[in-house]
């Protein structure tokens, strides 16, 4: 089968400036740009988050339980300096429930993504893509994962207790302020709130093992009738 193998509820490919249906963008700073053609790996275009002291981030509303997945192109802070919140979900009444950190040379001197814990560390690299796959279950085990372009796993997988509190906003992107010279961008977010299917995959699994998804050729060869 072709990706997407599974029943998503959103899908952002980041092709224009339209937000698909269910995203919501909180950018005061005008820090994300839609589309940015500087970076991209699905298609011909990626969203790009500057960060230089603003939060920008879209987001939706989260069920109880749900799966995502997107591409990621990490950024460069510089030596012992943090980076971004790339993915945060919000209680309803107040405070983080879970952050995914994307850090650079940051408390241990390594290249990491960490999660809520700061203890589950995924090694990676500088200026590099990257699929990022969760799932998120109120009252229940949460899970990430990371893929590099040739679709093998990197690291080992993060797991996390959620406590049994409401979910309010999922938000992707930098959710918190950071005076960081640098950019990171983003490709390809899909959510599954149906079946919080895990992990989502962002390439075909049997023809040819492309990185390009059915909806994507679909509106490629609409937009070009």
């Amino acid at each position: 089968m072709a990706w997407p193998d599974f029943a998503y509820d959103i899908y952002e490919d980041f092709e224009d400036s339209t937000l698909a249906a269910g995203l919501t963008e909180s950018d005061a700073g005008g820090e994300f740009d839609f589309p940015d053609s500087a970076q991209y790996y699905m298609g011909s275009n990626s969203a790009s988050d500057s960060l230089d002291g603003a939060e920008a981030f879209i987001y939706f509303e989260a069920p109880d339980s749900f799966s995502y997945g997107f591409w990621f192109r990490t950024g460069t802070y510089g030596n012992w300096a943090g980076g971004p919140w790339i993915i945060r979900l919000l209680s309803v009444a107040s405070g983080s429930l879970y952050r995914i950190i994307d850090e650079d040379n940051t408390g241990s001197s390594a290249n990491q993504f960490m999660c809520i814990e700061d203890s589950d560390v995924i090694t990676r690299s500088s200026g590099t893509w990257y699929w990022c796959t969760g799932k998120l279950v109120r009252n229940g085990t949460c899970y990430f994962r990371v893929y590099d372009t040739a679709h093998a796993q990197v690291g080992s997988e993060m797991s996390y207790a959620m406590p049994n509190t409401e979910f309010g906003h999922f938000q992707l992107g930098s959710s918190i302020a950071f005076t960081n010279a640098s950019i990171v961008y983003f490709d390809a977010f899909v959510v599954d709130t149906t079946d919080a299917t895990y992990p989502l995959l962002g390439w075909e699994t049997a023809a040819g093992g492309t990185n390009v998804s059915k909806y994507k050729k679909y509106y490629d060869y609409r937009r070009a009738q």
